[in-house]
């Protein structure tokens, strides 16, 4: 004997009904939230992109500012003739049109700080990365984050070496630019 199929009540007909309505409406719903997150997803990478773009850019000009100025300060005739006082009331003086360094300051090429526009609690910058890379290339240097012990003053350092008036190179002048 063969059995009939199975039985299936009203209340389990309507279950399976209701199923078989909410289920492509489920798998819908899943899909498009999938879909919008992928967008989403896009939407920040491009602005990841666009702000990364524009902090490189910030950052070149940044760059350029302090070269120029470096450059500028190297052919100063105090620093030249490594003349501290005469040095460090000229820095003095400039380092207030250039609200965005902390300080300004010459060494030597033994790394002795002979000219700064304030008070810094450099004194010897011989060990200091900006100072070495300064020496080491012809172009501008930058040096690392720094927290100046005696000011608390947060830096990062901008360096270029500087010649004689023989050519011969004389130090490195440096621009601490303010971070707040």
């Amino acid at each position: 004997m063969l059995q009939r199929g199975l039985r299936v009540g009203l209340t389990e007909r309507l279950f399976l009904l209701v199923m078989l309505a909410v289920v492509p409406a489920l798998v819908i719903q899943a899909w498009n939230e999938y879909d919008q997150r992928i967008a989403r997803e896009g939407e920040i990478r491009q602005h990841v992109v666009e702000i990364t773009k524009q902090f490189g850019e910030e950052i070149g000009m940044l760059r350029e500012g302090a070269r120029q100025l470096l450059l500028a300060l190297a052919q100063l005739d105090p620093v030249k003739s490594l003349q501290p006082n005469t040095c460090s009331a000229l820095f003095s003086k400039l380092k207030s049109h250039y609200a965005n360094y902390s300080f300004l300051g010459a060494a030597d090429i033994s790394g002795r700080v002979f000219c700064t526009s304030g008070p810094t609690s450099l004194s010897q910058v011989a060990d200091e990365p900006f100072f070495t890379r300064a020496l080491a290339q012809p172009e501008l240097a930058v040096g690392n984050y720094w927290i100046d012990p005696a000011t608390n003053q947060r830096t990062i350092h901008f360096a270029e070496r500087f010649e004689d008036g023989n050519g011969h190179i004389a130090g490195v002048v440096f621009a601490g630019l303010d971070l707040p």
